[in-house]
């Protein structure tokens, strides 16, 4: 067998192990990776429905255009019954300018197809914040 014959035939054995490498490579990435889309969709479900959540509390407070919200809210999914609950804090005023913190928390459902069903809007309704909020 002639050097040149030597050499191809390991050339090939490199890139058959190449390969079968790669290939290997490949498939514990597809096995060990799976889940992860399947968590980049959670996560943008959870920020639409802080994004959804939001006017629905601004519905109920006596000055929403003056109200202010923090730049994260937090989501809770609950897998089991498909809901999602938001929870945050909102600044808002009264008729006369008084700015107050108040606790809120909203509940939706997800639809599919970027449609949501409001379940519940809850905000913190005492005496001291009920000047807060819109009859």
């Amino acid at each position: 067998m002639s050097d040149s014959e030597k050499y191809k035939r390991r050339s090939k054995r490199r890139q058959f192990f190449v390969i079968l490498t790669f290939v290997g490579v490949l498939l514990v990435g597809v096995f060990v990776f799976r889940d992860v889309p399947q968590s980049i969709v959670q996560s943008r479900l959870n920020a639409a429905a802080a994004e959804v959540a939001i006017p629905h509390v601004r519905d109920r407070l006596r000055c929403p255009l003056d109200a202010t919200f923090p730049e994260e809210q937090n989501v809770h999914y609950d897998a089991k019954s498909e809901i999602y609950t938001v929870m945050s804090l909102v600044k808002a005023k009264n008729a006369t300018g008084a700015e107050l913190t108040l606790p809120w928390k909203v509940t939706l459902q997800y639809e599919g197809s970027k449609r949501w069903k409001l379940v519940d809007v809850t905000m913190n309704e005492s005496d001291e914040t009920k000047d807060f909020l819109a009859e």
